[in-house]
């Protein structure tokens, strides 16, 4: 694994839940070391509720359960961050430099560590203290009131909103690394969800502050394609999802189907009239896609040259030969159970990525890493356990 780009970073991970923990998942896949430390008084929520999601988010590290509150806790931490390159955390602003693991402190023992802190809101401004789930942040970016149908409740958006927080830790992370890489320097990166989620709506941000005009929920409906939607196929629950982009396509779409005589309707015949006419467009489409099972459809269309993919569900992922043809797909032994776990989204030519570990028990690591990384001898590390600072 000599090709690991990221082989002798070391990160230490007091995150929980799944922002933090994937943002080291994405990182250990490149080769950075993790080691997370677990709350001594009580378990990650993940862990206790949901063993699959909490393996899928905590593969490719070790873990050790300190007592940061305990003066000699907070020594180990600190000496885990001395040897350390990164340290990742999601909790409230102000709870680590109440523990003293502020970056103030850990720039003391480490000037050059590289520390994230993925909040809702970030660490200043009004809603600096407050607190929430990913359906919270969402709603306060504006991305709630975007999903949806016209007239009907705003939409929540949960766990990919997580994931997408991760994501954009581990880039900001990459980025820290290469500037401590270029100057020598460490940094604090202060990651608000809710800004991170904004983002994901500039244009519609863009036209209120031009235009005066506030987005509103279009449902699957696009700002100019048409067709475009999700249509009903052969099957429980079966759907095809079909996105015409030009006239051209149109045409393909059309040749595909038969070329019906609706399809010829001259109310049909631009893309601005066919966007305007969708309603009923959306209607003889389905008349269509009703007589295919999904993948049968997607495979005429996008012979034909049009963009269509069935609606997947979980079985329909991990039973797709395509994901299994690019190894995106993975086995690990979890709790004595084998799980299929989802990979890295990208294949690199000259860089190794790999999921290879299953998510660690709750100190599972902490004998190994007292002696192996902080080096301490078998007899301290009893009267640490015995104390209680570890377990």
């Amino acid at each position: 694994m000599s090709n690991q780009v990221l082989k002798g970073i070391r990160i230490v991970d007091f995150s929980a839940v799944v922002a933090g923990p994937f943002c080291s998942l994405l990182l250990s896949s490149l080769g950075a070391e993790v080691i997370h430390v677990s709350n001594y008084h009580k378990d990650d929520p993940v862990r206790a509720n949901n063993n699959a999601r909490y393996n899928a988010v905590n593969m490719n590290r070790r873990d050790i359960a300190i007592d940061l509150k305990n003066p000699q806790g907070l020594a180990l931490g600190l000496k885990l961050v001395e040897s350390s390159d990164v340290v990742v955390e999601n909790l409230r602003p102000g709870a680590m430099d109440k523990l003293g693991l502020g970056y103030e402190a850990l720039k003391k023992v480490k000037p050059n560590i590289i520390m994230v802190s993925a909040s809702g809101f970030g660490a200043t401004g009004p809603f600096r203290s407050y607190g929430g789930f990913a359906t919270n942040f969402v709603a306060a970016s504006g991305l709630s009131s975007l999903i949806g149908y016209a007239g009907g409740l705003p939409n929540e958006e949960r766990g990919p909103a997580d994931f997408r927080s991760g994501q954009l830790m581990a880039l900001t992370v990459m980025v820290a690394l290469l500037h401590r890489q270029r100057s020598g320097g460490g940094q604090h990166i202060d990651l608000s969800m809710t800004e991170a989620h904004v983002c994901g709506i500039g244009e519609k941000v863009m036209d209120y502050v031009m235009n005066g005009r506030i987005a509103e929920p279009t449902g699957n409906r696009h700002e100019y394609m048409a067709p475009h939607n999700s249509y009903r196929c052969k099957g429980k629950d079966a759907w095809i999802s079909i996105a015409v982009g030009n006239d051209k396509e149109w045409l393909a779409f059309r040749r595909a189907m038969g070329d019906p005589e609706w399809a010829k309707d001259s109310k049909y015949g631009t893309a601005l009239l066919r966007w305007k006419n969708q309603e009923e467009l959306d209607k003889s489409i389905t008349a269509w896609t009703i007589n295919f099972e999904p993948i049968n459809a997607m495979n005429l269309l996008q012979q034909a040259g049009v963009a269509a993919m069935p609606t997947a569900n979980a079985a329909d992922i991990f039973n797709d030969p395509h994901f299994k043809e690019r190894h995106f797909l993975g086995e690990v032994t979890y709790k004595n159970e084998k799980q299929t776990v989802v990979g890295v989204p990208y294949i690199m030519n000259k860089t190794l990525t790999d999921i290879y570990k299953p998510a660690p028990g709750w100190g599972e690591h902490t004998d190994e890493i007292l002696a192996n990384v902080l080096r301490f001898e078998q007899g301290e590390i009893e009267n640490l356990k015995n104390s209680g600072v570890v377990k």
